[in-house]
């Protein structure tokens, strides 16, 4: 009886070695085919991958949008200012100079008046943590937001770079509307009306960052105004921003993977300016606005 189980099994064997050897030749062709992945990353390394022209295209179109923009921007300031008449000197001006040793009883306009008739241009606010450890802060919200590169915080402080009291800057979002932001750390010298006009707060992870501002709850706050977690991929996620509801990005720190951060900085704009439309819209300037 054993002497025939191993004549069986020499068999099925011998049967086996035949089908594999006939069945090699298609396995190796399928297998030439195939593209070996080990991370999400692997595919921008993989034999024959040398460039991504449906994305490509979307980047330049977007590029030449936001410059088409800033060109017709150009030009109605241009236009304004063309259409401006000259002032008129009037017959009654050299009477009205004030005399040597008296003043004049009308105040000159400050500088920073706006023009007659029209309201001045609403600021939105954005708040962001203070702590040097946090991914965004006043150190490198400017590269961030500005130029789509996220800089250590702790490396630019090492530097010797100065850290900013505020960052003004302004966006062009893609429906052509357009809106200024003020970037600060400290919100409890916020006034009730300056409250109405925060627009994100970028949160660090601890409830400590909220002390003293006017809102019953984390719940309440980001019921009320956008909130927005940044942080690496290579940090563990927080627990507490977990259970609060606010936009939540990772993005990889590595230079050669900047195009992560800018993909992050994309998706903020679009939370910020949905946000906007629904809660703060007298912050947003619309296209006809801008004329």
């Amino acid at each position: 009886d054993g002497d025939g189980k191993k004549k069986k099994s020499k068999n099925m064997m011998g049967a086996a070695k035949a089908y594999i050897k006939a069945d090699r030749a298609a396995t190796a062709a399928i297998l030439k085919r195939e593209k070996t992945l080990r991370d999400r990353r692997a595919i921008l390394c993989a034999p024959g991958v040398s460039s991504f022209q449906s994305v490509t295209l979307i980047l330049e179109a977007f590029k030449a949008q936001q410059k088409a923009l800033e060109r017709d921007e150009q030009k109605a300031r241009r236009d304004r200012s063309a259409a401006k008449p000259p002032p008129q000197p009037s017959s009654s001006s050299a009477s009205s100079r004030p005399r040597a040793g008296s003043s004049s009883s009308k105040a000159a306009p400050p500088a920073s008046a706006a023009p007659a008739g029209k309201a001045p241009k609403p600021v939105a606010t954005i708040v962001v943590p203070a702590a040097i450890t946090s991914a965004v802060n006043l150190w490198n919200v400017s590269q961030l937001l500005r130029e789509k590169r996220w800089i250590s915080p702790v490396e630019l402080k090492q530097s010797g770079a100065a850290k900013p009291a505020e960052i003004k800057l302004e966006h062009c979002f893609e429906d052509g509307s357009r809106a200024r932001f003020l970037v600060i750390e400290n919100a409890n010298k916020l006034s009730e009306a300056e409250w109405r006009n925060v627009a994100c707060v970028i949160v660090q992870g601890a409830a400590w960052q909220f002390k003293g501002w006017p809102f019953k709850s984390e719940a309440d706050l980001f019921t009320k105004v956008l909130g927005v977690h940044m942080r690496t991929r290579d940090e563990t996620p927080n627990q507490l921003v977990k259970s609060w509801n606010v936009e939540k990005y990772a993005f990889s720190k590595e230079k050669v993977n900047q195009h992560d951060v800018a993909v992050t900085v994309s998706s903020f704009w679009q939370a910020v300016h949905k946000s906007m439309t629904v809660q703060k819209p007298h912050l947003l300037m619309k296209p006809h606005q801008l004329s």
